[in-house]
C-alpha cells in the first residue's frame, strides 16, 4: 500500500488531537483512508506524547505498532501482562487490548502504526544507519529518531517523516537511528 506522493511531514508543526479516551493528545502524520462513504481508516501513522501514566484508547479489529521516539523507557500493562518498552525497540500488540502504561523517567513520545487487520497489517523496523537509504516497497514511511539526515536538499529534525510515495526519494542518513514503517495488504502471502 503506497500513499499518493514523496512528501516530508514536520511532525513539531502538526496539531495536537485529544486521544479517543481523552487521556493524551497525538499528533497525525498520515492517514489511509477507507473507501468513500466512511470516516474510518485503513492504517494511521501518528506521534503520542505521554505525559503521565493512563490508559490507551481502544481500536477494534485494529493491531497496533509502538516505538518510544524519546529517551527513556515505559513500564507497559497489557491485558495483565507486563512489559517494558524501551527507546528504539518496537512493540506490537492488538488494538482491543486493554493498555496502560506508567512513565518510568519522565514524559515521553511514541510512534504509533495502527492498522486494520481485514484489509491490511504493518510493521515499524528500527535500525541505526550512515549511508543512503532508499526505502522498499510496501514502506509507507521513515522517521529520523535521532542523528542527521536530509533528502532533496532538505534537512530532516527528529521525529520528521520522509512519506514515501510513488518516486521512492533517496534519504542520506548519518550516524542515525532511522524508523522505518511498512505497510502490507492483508493477503500478502509473506504474513501468514
Amino acid at each position: 500500500m503506497r500513499i499518493p506522493s514523496t512528501a516530508i511531514v514536520r511532525t513539531g508543526r502538526l496539531p495536537r488531537i485529544p486521544w479517543k479516551n481523552g487521556a493524551g493528545t497525538t499528533r497525525e502524520a498520515a492517514v489511509f483512508r477507507a473507501p468513500t462513504g466512511t470516516a474510518d481508516f485503513r492504517w494511521r501513522i501518528s506521534v503520542a506524547d505521554i505525559d503521565q501514566d493512563s490508559s490507551f484508547s481502544t481500536f477494534f479489529g485494529a493491531d497496533r505498532h509502538f516505538v518510544i521516539v524519546s529517551l527513556g523507557s515505559l513500564q507497559m500493562n497489557i491485558d495483565g501482562e507486563d512489559r517494558t518498552a524501551a527507546y528504539g525497540r518496537p512493540e506490537t500488540f492488538p488494538g482491543e487490548a486493554d493498555v496502560s502504561v506508567k512513565l518510568t523517567i519522565g514524559p515521553t513520545s511514541v510512534i504509533n502504526l495502527i492498522t486494520r487487520r481485514a484489509s491490511c497489517t504493518g510493521k515499524v523496523a528500527v535500525e541505526r544507519i550512515d549511508g543512503s537509504l532508499t526505502p522498499p516497497a510496501n514502506t509507507v514511511a521513515v522517521t529520523l529518531l535521532d542523528g542527521a539526515a536530509w533528502t532533496d536538499g532538505q534537512r530532516l529534525e527528529p521525529l520528521d517523516f520522509v512519506m514515501c510515495g510513488p518516486g521512492r526519494a533517496e534519504v542520506q542518513f548519518k550516524d542515525a537511528l532511522v524508523a522505518a514503517i511498512s505497510v502490507f495488504p492483508a493477503s500478502h502471502p509473506g504474513l501468514r
